[in-house]
């Protein structure tokens, strides 16, 4: 996955509200709003941001109807369904209406790069330490297999002719509504056709240059397969002019027969020399960043790359608050990032008569400051279990992240600021705080705190919160409620509501999946439920998330794995861990809600 950045965000975010409004079109499919709810708490499947900029690219004319036109002008109160299909995938529907297509195409093409070369790039200790940890000797060439760069033409030329055919739909399209509306083209759609040509020539000459290259490959490949099989044994050669163009595999990944942990298991503990070539392959097969390094009987060894993509996957689905709130990288040096926070704002005042002085109020501020903080994950297995056990990549690298993501995220939320901890948001000072009692409490009471909350937060901090945040037992109780004449005062959708209190799929987890008074709510199991003086209460956070900030390296994977075996016990050991830093920026920003009213449960 990709984190979104902010705006796109808040433009899918935007994008479920008109949803659940009922402003989509009947074609919308359910994929696109699920996906939607992902990248407003702040991912993006590598899948959907492939499709994104040919997508906005074949739908932009959807911006240039008149109701269109109309909505952005306040003349009519409904968007579009195409600026609400827009919105869902991240799209802004005024101004800059194409900035998501350019950031989903950098985005494509960083990944294609890094899935072309097969490797990603990490930090190792230092380059002698693999080396001496794998024994290097460098593997014999495989025989019958074309230069790498060969598969990665097919794939760019199979790319942009995809590209060219989806630029000719959107120019047939243009013309079959300016067709049936029988009218000429507009200013708008005139200029959309002349970028789309230009586009189109850019292609069409590119596309040429790759088949030219692509046939002398061939050709290239045809002749050495015709010397090889005067080379090869009998039993070995195929017959001449038989070409294979394939892309070569990498020494880990799924399909693989062998397993990286087990390969280091048995390149240390045993010398065994078919390990020890593979992982030396593996080597030369990624890129490695060169960190000095005090433990010299731990060997750094880099993950593969299949392994790194379903750590990701893990991670996102265990950290539900961390992919909501504002994600920043760590800066790459020092073990604290300090920030500037305003205590004393400037003033301004009305001039009374001319010549009065004009108001000058000093501005002031503190610093503040986040200490980095370390979250590691480790798993201590017996040799027995590496060498004998089946899929035990991926389980390690399951429970890992697992255990990883959750740990970071509970710490994002109750951490006491101690310890080596950071501090949480329910441990911060100067946030607003609604504490009530109540010994026989509803749904619509709490319902009617939330609303309080909101208005606090406005109040305080002169915008408005973007998310709720509660434990899932208290999203249940809030689905359950019922109202004095035992209807439900929560439902799925917008069209069936009566008197409801909040909307859309609460059995959802991870992401934003339904609202209450209009803001997403998200359901995260580490808002803790033993809280208060009975030791039986959990809490609401409401906030705007652009207030709490989560500085983290490399987009949250930990950059780090260990080995370290103990043959006295017949044990090895599996270290993960990374570095991040987080606070709350402006308390005012967030309202928490409290007492014995949470205590109730169904």
């Amino acid at each position: 996955m990709v984190a979104a950045p902010d705006y796109i965000r808040r433009n899918a975010r935007r994008g479920v509200e008109f949803y659940e409004q009922g402003f989509a079109g009947d074609g919308l499919r359910p994929a696109t709003v699920r996906a939607a709810r992902r990248m407003a708490a702040g991912t993006v499947p590598h899948e959907k941001l492939r499709l994104m900029a040919p997508w906005f690219a074949r739908h932009r004319p959807d911006l240039e109807s008149p109701s269109a036109r109309a909505f952005l002008a306040g003349d009519s109160p409904r968007p579009t369904a195409g600026q609400t299909a827009w919105l869902l995938w991240g799209g802004s529907i005024s101004g800059d209406v194409m900035a998501a297509a350019r950031w989903a195409e950098r985005e494509t093409e960083k990944l294609e790069r890094s899935t072309a070369s097969g490797y990603r790039v990490v930090t190792s200790p230092n380059r002698a330490a693999v080396d001496a940890a794998v024994k290097s000797t460098s593997p014999a060439p495989e025989r019958n297999h074309p230069p790498r760069h060969e598969g990665k033409t097919v794939n760019l030329l199979n790319k942009l002719v995809q590209e060219r055919a989806e630029l000719s739909e959107t120019v047939e399209g243009i013309l079959e509504r300016a067709a049936s509306e029988g009218r000429d083209l507009e200013p708008t759609e005139d200029a959309s056709l002349g970028e789309l040509k230009t586009r189109a020539d850019e292609l069409d000459a590119r596309i040429s240059e790759l088949r030219e290259v692509q046939v002398k490959a061939l050709e290239a490949a045809k002749l050495r397969a015709e010397i090889q099989a005067d080379d090869d044994q009998p039993e070995q050669r195929s017959a001449a002019g038989v070409v294979r163009v394939t892309d070569e595999v990498r020494t880990y990944e799924p399909r693989s027969k062998h397993s990286f942990f087990q390969d280091i298991v048995a390149a240390n503990r045993y010398g065994d020399a078919g390990a020890q070539q593979r992982l030396a392959r593996h080597a030369g097969e990624v890129e490695l960043e060169e960190r000095a390094g005090s433990t010299s009987n731990y060997a750094g060894l880099v993950v593969p790359q299949y392994l790194v993509d379903q750590y990701s996957a893990f991670a996102k689905a265990g950290r539900p608050f961390a992919n909501a709130v504002r994600s920043l990288n760590l800066p790459a040096d020092g073990m604290s990032v300090n920030l500037s926070r305003v205590t004393t704002s400037t003033t301004a005042t009305v001039q009374a008569a001319e010549g009065d002085a004009a108001s000058d109020t000093t501005l002031d501020d503190t610093l503040l400051t986040m200490n980095v903080f370390t979250v590691s994950s480790a798993q201590v297995l017996s040799l027995q279990a590496l060498e004998r056990g089946s899929n035990v990549d991926e389980v390690l690298v399951e429970d890992m992240a697992s255990s990883y993501a959750t740990t970071l995220d509970n710490m994002l939320i109750n951490g006491s600021g101690s310890s080596g901890q950071p501090t949480g948001v329910l441990n911060t000072s100067g946030i607003d705080d609604i504490d009530v009692d109540d010994a026989s409490p509803t749904a619509a009471e709490t319902y009617v705190q939330i609303i309080k909350a909101i208005g606090n937060v406005q109040s305080n901090y002169f915008q408005g919160p973007d998310l709720i945040v509660m434990h899932p037992r208290r999203a249940a109780y809030l689905a359950g409620g019922l109202d004095s004449s035992n209807r439900p005062i929560f439902q799925p959708t917008v069209t069936t509501a009566q008197n409801v209190i909040g909307t859309g799929q609460f059995s959802d987890y991870g992401a934003p999946s339904f609202s209450v008074a209009g803001i997403p709510v998200l359901v995260d199991g580490n808002i803790p439920t033993n809280l208060g003086t009975g030791t039986d209460e959990d809490r609401i956070i409401v906030l705007n998330t652009r207030e709490f900030l989560l500085f983290e390296e490399n987009g949250g994977t930990p950059q780090m794995v260990r080995y370290d075996a103990n043959m006295a016990n017949l044990q090895a050991s599996m270290v993960m861990y990374g570095y991040a830093a987080a606070g709350v920026r402006n308390p005012k920003a967030v309202s928490v809600i409290q007492g014995t009213l949470l205590a109730a449960t169904l």
